[in-house]
């Protein structure tokens, strides 16, 4: 879609179109050099206060970040030329007909595309996320997958041992959540740093009464899933456990639950989002 507006003055400009949605707005910045459209900017973010001071910041701190000042400058008639033009100390104007009108509308269309691209997208992803926690209810046969807690050890240096925690609520890392754990057991074996981490971890979500997870997942195989077994039963507590089994490729290839291994496809969302959730325990 060649989009193409001569102007044949070979003047430098830039031109700022913007569009607006759902509490987001998108700048779109076209630069002309020469008369031809040779490079295009955009941005999105949430308005936080009036949409047409975000606006006019935008425009006059663009340039304060190594974006070459041109001659000329097109704002939509939403901004005070005059001001920016004091600002910018550049020629600032509001074109209301002709080429520059064009040029102008060409940039609020391309705003209003990308900012409409952007939600596509948004809304891609929360389908994939949805489809991948149904997946893995149905998979390990569970009510719910609404809350889950990931553990995983690392041997920093051979002595010093750490415990992460993870936690995905609704299929999104919940970073607040995180927890570290420094070992202080004398026994180093995966086995019992998972007791520890498991007992210490739901030891205090009983006495402080915090929400229990739907699933926990273990990174690693039958010793992690026991260990954490073992301790959940000393607690009385009922929580589905399954392992994430790595292939020699040390990638995520399946779930072992109940002694079961359960295949994933890798080209599931299931996948992607045990992917993910390794990646960020890691």
């Amino acid at each position: 879609r060649s989009q193409k507006i001569d102007l044949n003055d070979n003047i430098d400009r830039d031109i700022f179109g913007y569009y607006v949605d759902r509490g987001y707005v998108c700048i779109q910045v076209l630069f002309l050099r020469g008369g031809k459209l040779v490079e295009r900017n955009s941005s999105i973010y949430e308005i936080i206060g009036d949409e047409i001071e975000d606006l006019t910041y935008f425009v006059s701190t663009f340039y304060d970040k190594h974006n070459i000042k041109p001659k000329e400058i097109l704002v939509p008639d939403v901004l005070d030329p005059n001001m920016l033009s004091e600002v910018l100390n550049t020629k600032v104007l509001v074109p209301l007909k002709g080429k520059k009108k064009q040029l102008l509308d060409m940039a609020n269309k391309n705003a209003m595309n990308n900012l409409n691209e952007k939600f596509e997208m948004i809304n891609r992803n929360d389908d994939a996320i949805r489809e991948s926690l149904e997946e893995l209810k149905e998979l390990l046969n569970i009510e719910s997958v609404n809350r889950i807690e990931t553990f995983d050890n690392s041997h920093l240096f051979g002595t010093f041992i750490v415990s992460g925690m993870v936690v995905f609520t609704l299929g999104k890392p919940d970073k607040k959540e995180y927890r570290k754990y420094k070992i202080v057991s004398d026994s180093k074996d995966d086995y019992n740093i998972m007791k520890e981490v498991i007992y210490r971890r739901y030891y205090r979500v009983l006495i402080d009464n915090l929400e229990k997870p739907d699933l926990i997942i273990v990174d690693g195989g039958k010793i992690q899933i026991n260990a954490t077994k073992e301790i959940l039963d000393s607690l009385n507590l009922n929580i589905p456990i399954c392992g994430l089994v790595k292939n020699d490729k040390h990638k995520t290839s399946n779930l072992l639950y109940n002694n079961n291994l359960i295949e994933v496809s890798h080209t599931s969302n299931l996948f992607h989002l045990l992917q993910r959730i390794q990646d960020e325990v890691h």
